[in-house]
């Protein structure tokens, strides 16, 4: 999976799951898409899908989560599964 998204610089950026996107912060993303915090936790919404990217914030891949309802509950999973330090 590959996104691009617009930073204040000239050019986009591509980042894959692989990276960091705590590092990006609160960058604008492409249209309909948006960057936000649960605690240590960042997620990505986008109006064209459903499922929701959750990562903590050293960009360690949470999950999938079926949709915004269901975020915590993932984030519950990864905290006992993992400890709860992001």
């Amino acid at each position: 999976m590959t996104t691009v998204l617009h930073e204040p610089a000239p050019g986009p950026r591509t980042w894959t799951a692989g990276e960091n996107p705590a590092a990006l912060g609160f960058t604008p993303v492409l249209r309909e898409m948006v960057l936000d915090w649960y605690g240590d936790y960042c997620v990505i919404f986008d109006a064209d899908r459903e499922e929701v990217p959750v990562f903590t914030a050293l960009g360690q891949w949470v999950g999938l989560a079926d949709d915004a309802d269901t975020i915590t509950r993932l984030i519950d999973l990864h905290e006992r599964a993992n400890g709860t330090d992001a």
